[in-house]
């Protein structure tokens, strides 16, 4: 089966509940194109939903290294970093700082949320 189509099934499997085989076909997408980003980041989001955080982490910032727009990388690790916040665990490092990006620049905690 081509990448795009075990993608596309993939997601569809993601949308209905059906985790086991979302993450089977995610992860036959990365055996193929090991820098899918949308792979990546599903299975981290996927990973993420089962509180298997570790996991999540790795595929979170596997998919952030290919992001090209700074902007999206810090909107995507602000996310992952709420949600595990959520699960009452403290978020681990992942190499990106707000305000390391070129373009960002670091928030105080007086700057307004977005």
């Amino acid at each position: 089966m081509r990448a795009d189509a075990l993608l596309a099934e993939a997601i569809s499997s993601h949308q209905q509940g059906k985790h086991k085989e979302a993450e089977a076909s995610y992860r036959a997408v990365l055996e193929k194109h090991p820098t899918n980003f949308t792979a990546l980041h599903h299975l981290g989001v996927l990973a993420l939903g089962q509180n298997k955080l570790d996991e999540a982490h790795g595929f979170i910032t596997r998919a952030l290294g290919l992001m090209a727009h700074p902007r999206k990388r810090t909107i995507t690790l602000e996310m992952f970093c709420g949600q595990r916040a959520k699960r009452k665990r403290p978020p681990k490092p992942i190499g990106v700082r707000p305000g390391s990006i070129p373009g960002t620049r670091e928030r105080s905690a007086t700057s307004p949320s977005r």
